[in-house]
């Protein structure tokens, strides 16, 4: 099965927490591969946090990120298949 594996992108978000920059870039990368397409996507971060959240209920994570975790939680299930790791 090929898959694709995309650099790492640099962009600058304006946030006042970390928590708050890793959720806006994981739904940037959600919005990216809806746009390309795509149907099968892992999307990975370095925060437990915010997999945590999404693999569990985004309610029971942090507010800050909490509506940017329902867009996320949104868009992951326009895919086939997805994956938080």
């Amino acid at each position: 099965m090929g898959g694709a594996l995309w650099r790492p992108r640099s962009y600058p978000i304006l946030a006042r927490r970390v928590v708050v920059a890793e959720a806006m870039a994981l739904l940037h990368g959600c919005e990216l591969a809806a746009e390309l397409g795509y149907w099968r996507v892992t999307f990975e971060s370095d925060s437990s946090a915010i997999i945590s959240s999404l693999q569990n209920d985004v309610a029971n994570g942090s507010w800050y990120v909490y509506p940017i975790l329902v867009k996320i939680k949104r868009l992951g299930n326009s895919f086939q298949y997805y994956r938080w790791s």
